[in-house]
């Protein structure tokens, strides 16, 4: 007999409540039977998006990423940072935090933080959010990146021509979140 088990131990518990709560989202029906008895553990934004969901379910209306989010807008969404510090949420950046990947940006950062080194991560911008970089919204991953990182830099290049119709080569470096330091706008010619 193989005893052998191909689960790990989930040791971060914002890791264990996003599962959760994604699984409830997405029908599972143990995941939404467990909720009520476990949402009064749960942190904060995902105490919140559990008893929604709960008042969802107990209403009989239908679940999905979508409705979560839809009814997320105009609550309240918060969650304290490594320092303790209370930070506001939007929604699109809660369920970002449910639906992300296993191996998000907050794990890199563990064991950068443990080894003592860093680390620089790429995003990739949505086509919704390639346009502007006034914020950091249109990143891919934006809860975790923007939760995790103690610096995100946005990089665009502009499409201008000169006076003589040849494509100008300019980069810019818009630094949106920096813990350490001065945020702003690097234009760079070349």
């Amino acid at each position: 007999m193989n005893t052998t088990s191909t689960l790990a131990p989930i040791d971060d518990a914002e890791t264990l409540q996003a599962i959760v709560l994604a699984a409830a989202i997405k029908g599972d029906a143990q995941a939404r039977g467990m909720l009520a008895g476990i949402a009064w553990a749960f942190d904060e934004p995902f105490r919140t998006v559990a008893d929604l969901i709960y008042e969802t379910l107990s209403a009989g209306e239908p679940i999905s990423e979508a409705t979560i989010g839809h009814a997320l807008v105009g609550a309240r969404l918060t969650r304290r940072d490594t320092n303790g510090e209370v930070q506001e949420l939007s929604p699109d950046l809660v369920l970002g935090l449910i639906f992300e990947s296993t191996i998000g940006p907050d794990q890199v950062l563990r064991f950068a933080r443990r080894d003592g080194k860093p680390v620089s991560l790429i995003s990739s911008r949505s086509r919704a959010g390639s346009s502007s970089s006034k914020d950091m919204d249109g990143l891919i991953g934006t809860g975790r990146i923007e939760y995790s990182s103690d610096i995100v830099m946005v990089m665009t290049r502009p499409k201008r021509r000169d006076g003589q119709g040849r494509e100008e080569h300019k980069l810019h470096l818009d630094i949106q979140k920096n813990l350490k330091g001065v945020r702003g706008m690097v234009r760079f010619t070349f």
